[in-house]
């Protein structure tokens, strides 16, 4: 390794210990922020607000539009108790209600003191439940979910405005279009899935701003990744790699200053410091609350692990992967990609067939999730699915860098 490769490394090594560090601390704030306001607000939300059913569906009347006030309920649980334990217990354990009913109706029996059983739930950072702790101190959940969809449009009207200046307005609209295809106003409005999307724009906004800077760029993708897996309850992680990388590959291809085998590596060592950021992160929580509370974390996430990615009798994992295609909007796709094709015979096609290759190897990111996390796919398929934005925007991209303009010549490159 030389002199550069281990400064980047002790560099990526100082920024993953500063993101643990404020991790902690930001768990240790929302544990102290007054009881009193949270408590109240969070009355409000499920005897006078939104959250009166589990599973409601949002504009459309189908499965792939249906909320998960569930978790949403669960999150909103874990926020209320802070209080009920020590400081240590509350940040690293996060216990919860587990009574048998609608996850609702157990958060209305917590708030009338009604709950009857508990249980921790360490594995996970939950960066959500500190978020809405802290936001519950001013308001409740219905306001919560409208700041929510606020952020969620200026940020996809930020990374569209900067992805159209850096690549084309074409591959800007595609990239638009992929993601309303897949019901994306649902994670919107939701604390389970909104971080996700929020993180995978931000991620596109990151890599219109960095692309050329190709060490800055992995180091922010390391910290998304990072970010990941501290907010994120398993919900569709993927999307805050796949997204930022479909876009980095239609911009390297669109200016044309880097041949596809470059552009192949700098996707892989995207990836690579996207997947460190990711794991490193999980694996920290198992171990610090392993090592500093009761409970055996690194037992309990090693045997989720593999139960989550485990088949059982009864399915294998290509049904985990079928059962995902299902939600596909192929229809749309088709139109779309039929469109595109024509466009392409009208105005002859740009050459850049080797960076659609790229393209459709992302695209095959989301089957390999579903492979790997096959009953965790199966058994929540109806949100899992929206892995698969990337598949979509993957095969949108690949052929509408066909059709777009160049900014200017792409060098030759050697396979």
């Amino acid at each position: 390794m030389n002199r550069n490769s281990t400064k980047y490394a002790l560099g990526c090594l100082k920024v993953f210990l500063l993101l643990v560090v404020a991790y902690l601390a930001f768990a240790c704030v929302a544990c102290l922020v007054p009881d009193k306001p949270v408590q109240e607000h969070i009355y409000q939300s499920v005897h006078q607000g939104d959250l009166q059913e589990d599973y409601p569906r949002a504009v459309l009347p189908k499965k792939q539009c249906q909320m998960d006030n569930f978790t949403d309920a669960l999150i909103l649980n874990q926020a209320y108790r802070c209080s009920k334990d020590s400081l240590l217990v509350s940040m690293l354990e996060v216990w919860r209600a587990t009574d048998r009913c609608a996850y609702v109706d157990v958060l209305r029996n917590e708030t009338e003191g009604r709950v009857e059983s508990t249980c921790p739930y360490p594995r996970y950072w939950h960066g959500s439940t500190f978020l809405m702790r802290i936001m519950l101190l001013f308001t409740n959940y219905t306001s919560i979910r409208m700041l929510m969809f606020v952020v969620s449009m200026l940020l996809l009207l930020w990374a569209a405005y900067g992805f159209a200046k850096a690549a084309n307005p074409l591959l800007a609209l595609l990239m638009v279009l992929s993601l309303a295809v897949m019901n994306v106003h649902v994670m919107m409005f939701s604390i389970q899935f909104f971080p996700v999307l929020a993180l995978a724009l931000i991620g596109v906004v990151l890599v219109c701003r960095l692309h050329d800077d190709s060490r800055r760029l992995t180091v922010a993708l390391f910290v998304i990744g990072s970010l990941t897996a501290y907010f994120d309850l398993l919900t569709t992680p993927l999307i805050t790699l796949g997204i930022p990388l479909c876009c980095l590959f239609a911009i390297k291809s669109s200016i044309g200053t880097v041949g596809w085998t470059r552009q192949l590596l700098l996707g892989a060592e995207t990836g690579f410091m996207w997947a460190v950021g990711y794991g490193a992160t999980w694996i920290g929580k198992w171990l610090i609350a392993g090592a500093l509370t009761r409970f055996n974390a690194v037992e309990d996430a090693v045997g989720q692990v593999a139960v989550r990615s485990s088949g059982l009798d009864d399915y294998s994992r290509l049904d985990a992967v079928m059962k995902n295609l299902d939600f596909m909007p192929w229809q749309y796709l088709i139109i779309t990609l039929v469109v595109l094709a024509v466009m392409m015979l009208v105005r002859g096609w740009s050459g850049r067939w080797r960076s659609s290759l790229l393209l459709l190897l992302v695209s095959l990111i989301p089957i390999g999730w579903f492979l790997f996390a096959a009953n965790h796919s199966y058994e929540h398929w109806w949100f899992t699915y929206r892995e698969l934005m990337i598949s979509i925007m993957a095969l949108l991209f690949a052929v509408g860098i066909l059709v777009a303009t160049p900014k200017q010549k792409e060098p030759s490159a050697s396979i």
